[in-house]
């Protein structure tokens, strides 16, 4: 029983048949970058301690960005450079029967950004044998937007997101379990920078000399439009995962999930990771997930004019077709009975066919730290 709970706790997205946490603590430290002129320093540190029957706990993280994107640079003056911090308060309480009931705020601020957030969520074994867990996740979401070229510029937007799961212990090495996610995104969901460039256009990178030039020229451009999306979005996933005890300390975890939107974009993934713990407390995970999206419906490559869709334009290589591919190498590694570090690396290649700009990229995301749980 213990190696399936740790199995499934393992398990990305919402937690199920979670024991009580550990007080404890963590520090880490994730860089990024990309072959499209993106770099992202991500420190994070957190905290757990103990009171009763509660767990109390708080983070602090930041997001440090430098780009050069050709997002950025075909449309702005100069090049990204930007701070996020995040701050996370959060209290659970965890009686019998696995059940356990928590709440969290979340604060986030950036130069032109600004949110805050609460989550609820709770989770309870369905039976007296424990092989059936159910949880829930509630979160709510309030964000602030401005322009740091424009002081006259606010907009707002707010979410609402349920999260359901439900467990089930199939065997004695097999578990699974499916979630179903809805979302529903009201307000400002454009960019306040991005304009679109309408007419029959064409871009090439520029070759000359000239310093104030930008990296691309552009022909053939009848106008400009501010980027618009609807205000309202409503979003569905719904996801299956399956742990599977393979003997010899190795597990097997796979994972499939549908996305859809009303905005257009249906989206699947599928993943699998392979899990091995050769000695008690070191773990090392391999793990390939793929993804394919759909363009969202008024999405275009080219824009005759700002009404064919409605009104609504963007020029976001996010809202259109795109493929990625990730290869995931990570490790446990206990360094005495309290303390462990934790290491990852995330290679992705990225393709967006249509998107005139940038066809592909390239990125590589790699992530230390180290845990306490005295």
């Amino acid at each position: 029983m213990r190696r399936l709970v740790v199995l499934l706790v393992l398990l990305a997205g919402t937690a199920s048949a979670q024991e009580r946490p550990r007080p404890g603590g963590s520090l880490r430290v994730e860089g990024y970058a990309d072959d499209d002129s993106t770099l992202v320093l991500r420190p994070h540190v957190s905290g757990r301690a103990a009171v009763d029957e509660w767990i109390v706990g708080g983070a602090y993280g930041a997001d440090v960005v430098s780009s050069a994107s050709i997002d950025v640079v075909t449309r702005a003056s100069r090049p990204i450079e930007e701070a996020r911090h995040q701050i996370d308060v959060d209290a659970g309480w965890y009686g019998e029967r696995a059940g356990n009931l928590a709440a969290g705020y979340t604060l986030a601020l950036e130069p032109d950004f600004e949110t805050h957030g609460l989550t609820l969520r709770g989770g309870v074994d369905l039976d007296d044998e424990r092989m059936w867990h159910g949880s829930a996740n509630l979160a709510f979401a309030f964000n602030r937007i401005r322009a740091v070229v424009d002081p006259t510029f606010e907009r707002e937007s707010a979410t609402a997101q349920l999260g359901l799961a439900l467990a089930r212990i199939l065997g004695r090495g097999t578990l699974a379990r499916a979630t179903l996610e809805g979302s529903v995104t009201g307000g400002f969901q454009a960019s306040a920078y991005r304009n679109v460039r309408l007419g029959d256009w064409q871009g090439m990178p520029y070759e000359g000399d000239d310093p104030a030039a930008g990296p691309w020229v552009f022909s053939g451009v009848s106008g400009v439009a501010r980027e618009r999306h609807p205000e309202l979005r409503l979003r569905a996933r719904v996801g299956v995962e399956l742990a599977q005890d393979l003997g010899s300390m190795l597990a097997l975890v796979a994972r499939a999930a549908f996305y859809g939107d009303d905005w257009g974009i249906v989206a699947g993934d599928l993943a699998a990771e392979l899990r091995w713990e050769p000695e008690r407390a070191l773990l090392l995970r391999l793990g390939l997930r793929g993804y394919v999206q759909h363009h969202a419906w008024f999405w275009r490559q080219r824009y005759a004019s700002a009404d064919e869709t409605q009104g609504f334009v963007t020029d976001d290589k996010e809202l259109g077709p795109m493929r990625s591919y990730t290869l995931t190498l990570a490790a446990a590694i206990p360094i005495d009975p309290s303390v462990r570090l934790d290491v990852r690396a995330d290679g992705t290649r990225y393709e967006y066919p249509g998107f005139t700009l940038l066809f592909d990229k390239h990125a590589l995301a790699v992530q230390i730290g180290v845990v306490w749980t005295p």
